[in-house]
């Protein structure tokens, strides 16, 4: 068993990484209504990334 791990706890990691990648939206996608961002969640954003207002 290679990191001594199980195939099952191998493929339970890998089904955690995947689920917690579903959690990232491009941002390109925000204004997406299928991915219901929030306004709130825009503005972070765009403070974080430090994107101007009008981009």
């Amino acid at each position: 068993m290679e990191g001594g791990q199980s195939k099952e706890e191998q493929k339970q990691h890998l089904v955690e990484i995947l689920d917690k990648n579903q959690l990232y939206v491009n941002l390109s996608s925000m204004n997406d209504k299928d991915f219901e961002v929030t306004e709130e969640e825009k503005q972070v954003t765009k403070d974080f990334y430090r994107i101007k207002k009008d981009e």
